[in-house]
C-alpha cells in the first residue's frame, strides 16, 4: 500500500473512495509529495540530518545562517504573472506573488527576504 495512500484510508474519508474503487490522492498529500525527492537527493549528497531541524553534513552547516547573509541581485528570468487583486490571496499566496515578482526583477527586497511564511503540511 502506497504511503500517501494508507494516510488517506487512516486519516481522511473521502464520501466518494468506496463508489470509486481506486485509491484517492488529495492535494495536500501532493504538497508533502514535492518535498520528498528534494529531501532525499539533499541526505544523498550532504549526509543524514542530525535531527528535524539540524544538518551534519556541509552544504547543512551553511544554511543554518543563511537568513543573515545578505541579498544578492541576480539575473531576472522573463515571466508574465497574471494581474490579481491581493486581497483575495492568502497569506502564503501573497508571498509567492511577491517572490515571483522578485524573480522578475532580478533583486529581492531586504523586507521580503527578511519574510517567514509558515505552511501548514502534515507530516506523513
Amino acid at each position: 500500500m502506497a504511503l500517501n495512500q494508507h494516510w488517506i484510508e487512516e486519516r481522511c474519508h473521502p464520501p466518494n473512495r468506496k463508489s470509486c474503487k481506486t485509491p484517492a490522492h488529495w492535494n495536500v498529500c501532493l504538497l508533502h509529495f514535492n518535498e520528498l525527492p528534494f529531501r532525499h537527493i539533499f541526505q544523498h549528497i550532504d549526509g543524514q540530518t542530525a535531527g528535524p531541524k539540524s544538518f551534519s553534513g556541509t552544504i547543512g552547516q551553511k544554511l543554518i545562517c543563511s537568513e543573515k547573509l545578505p541579498v544578492l541581485d541576480y539575473e531576472p528570468i522573463d515571466c508574465s504573472i497574471t494581474d490579481i487583486d491581493r486581497k483575495l490571496l492568502s497569506k502564503g499566496q501573497q508571498y509567492l506573488l511577491d517572490i515571483s515578482n522578485a524573480i522578475i526583477l532580478g533583486n529581492c527586497p531586504e523586507d521580503l527576504a527578511g519574510t517567514l511564511v509558515l505552511c501548514s503540511i502534515p507530516d506523513g
